[in-house]
């Protein structure tokens, strides 16, 4: 190669060469530093977002694209993060209102028990006072019929003429003694 050719080579290629390498260098540093570096974060902070981690904060300060989807990252994982809790609370509530529901029902099956208990005692009371009505029906029966038997047994005696000298106004009032004390024996 010619000295000239060399001489050119090594005065203004090289050295071009080396600023182009250089300038690419520094390009490749700042493309790194707004477009990679970006995505990286936003990338971790995907991942912890999605194991549940709803505190994390993306700290991505890109005014492109990358920024934007950071803020809309951001903004989802603090909607989540206040469903999360508003839910939580829900829960809460509807614990606290099963608790209740539950103590009413413990106290009502408590107070059905008492009327349960109440009722049989009252059940068992009414049947003594049945059987005790019953005998002293049949006893009342059986003492008002012995006088009825008697009654009935000497009207009759008197209306059949067993026994003599009864007036025709006597025999009218025996006949009614004898009727009433008829329909009352059918009653008792």
């Amino acid at each position: 190669i010619s000295s000239s050719i060399q001489n050119t080579i090594t005065t203004q290629i090289l050295p071009a060469s080396l600023l182009i390498i250089l300038l690419a260098s520094i390009i490749s540093v700042f493309l790194v530093t707004r477009i990679v570096k970006p995505i990286r974060q936003l990338t971790l902070g995907a991942h912890e977002i999605g194991k549940g981690n709803l505190n994390y904060n993306l700290k991505v300060n890109s005014k492109n694209e990358i920024g934007d989807l950071a803020s809309s990252f951001t903004q989802m994982s603090q909607h989540l993060r206040q469903s999360r809790k508003e839910l939580y609370e829900y829960s809460q509530g509807l614990e606290k209102k099963v608790k209740e529901r539950t103590q009413e029902l413990e106290q009502n099956t408590v107070y059905l028990q008492e009327l349960t208990q109440e009722l049989a005692e009252t059940n068992r009371k009414l049947e003594e006072f049945d059987k005790q009505k019953s005998e002293f029906v049949s006893l009342a029966g059986h003492q008002l019929r012995a006088p009825l038997t008697v009654i009935k047994g000497y009207t009759s005696l008197i209306l059949e003429g067993t026994i003599k000298g009864v007036t025709p106004a006597a025999r009218e009032v025996l006949e009614k003694v004898a009727f009433s004390t008829e329909q009352l024996v059918k009653i008792v």
